[in-house]
């Protein structure tokens, strides 16, 4: 049975593992060697989600880089991103304002793609930004 839980991790991996309550190493680690070499081209913290998501069994992975994205669908992983988390999040009411959201995370500096963000809120009917 899969996890019932969203995998998003960031280089300090062991951290959170532990903060989870997780046994580590996760039963099924490591990851096949096709997926190891893969995620070598990838920063720590999308290696560590697809690694962590494979080894658990996840029904999801948060990511949003293109080529760790591919290779997570190539191992098998639903996959979803910030934007396509936020959308189920207004479909569903808890994000009140997408267009709002999307706002504060580009002041932030959160690198979005802006036309992403453009199509997101267009195929939802809302104003553009």
């Amino acid at each position: 049975m899969k996890s019932r839980w969203l995998v998003r991790v960031c280089p300090a991996l062991n951290r959170y593992v532990a903060l989870l309550g997780l046994k580590w190493p996760p039963l099924g680690w490591p990851a096949e060697p096709f997926i190891e070499r893969a995620c070598r081209a990838l920063g720590a913290g999308e290696r560590g989600a697809i690694l962590l998501a494979k080894a658990t069994n996840a029904d999801l992975t948060l990511l949003d880089e293109s080529k760790a994205r591919r290779i997570a669908r190539d191992a098998g992983l639903s996959v979803v991103g910030c934007i396509g988390l936020l959308e189920a999040g207004w479909r569903s009411g808890i994000v009140r304002d997408l267009r709002q959201a999307y706002t504060e995370l580009l002041r932030h500096g959160i690198r979005l793609d802006l036309k992403l963000l453009q199509d997101s809120l267009a195929k939802l009917g809302l104003p553009g930004l």
